[in-house]
């Protein structure tokens, strides 16, 4: 009768452990690093990111209230979404930080400067949260000073970049 009981115990505590695996995924409105092509793809269709979207029937793409447009994803050798880029108008860059930091609270920010193509000294705030498998970043200047990006990424990409920038490093 134990061991009937015990194995029971052990399915149970197997597919409760298959849920919070599914949940654990760090994701900007559902997107996640490791998904599949036709999986992004399937639920970029379910966002509006243009202008009149109430006549499209679709939901418009915010964070925060901040209306975003989808940039890019990348995608490992298995086919998996390894970083999924989205950008966002840097002027609503306080929104955008607390939608972060209300959904994942132990983000961290740093503050700094950048430095535009004119020379120019810009406000820079740098906020991620990272875990094992994925982390989340949020940049307030990215490529222009009226852009911010919020993007996804997979633990072995981070790891990529991280090589590439100590390669550079290097080769200065």
């Amino acid at each position: 009768m134990l061991v009937k009981w015990s194995i029971a115990a052990l399915l149970a505590s197997v597919g409760l452990c298959g849920l919070a695996s599914a949940d654990d995924f760090l994701d900007i409105k559902g997107f996640h690093a490791g998904m599949k092509r036709y999986e992004l793809k399937g639920h970029l269709t379910d966002f509006c990111f243009q202008q009149g979207c109430a006549f499209s029937k679709k939901t418009p793409f915010t964070v925060g209230g901040v209306k975003g447009q989808f940039l890019g994803a990348t995608y490992d050798s298995n086919g998996a979404a390894d970083s999924i880029d989205f950008t966002f108008d840097s002027f609503d860059f306080k929104q955008l930080r607390a939608a972060l930091t209300d959904k994942y609270p132990h983000s961290n920010c740093v503050n700094s400067e950048a430095i535009t193509r004119l020379g120019i000294k810009v406000p820079q705030v740098f906020c991620r949260f990272e875990t094992d498998k994925d982390g989340i970043y949020l940049i307030r200047v990215a490529g222009n000073i009226n852009r911010s990006m919020m993007f996804v990424m997979s633990a072995e990409k981070r790891e990529e970049v991280k090589e590439h920038v100590v390669a550079a490093n290097r080769d200065l």
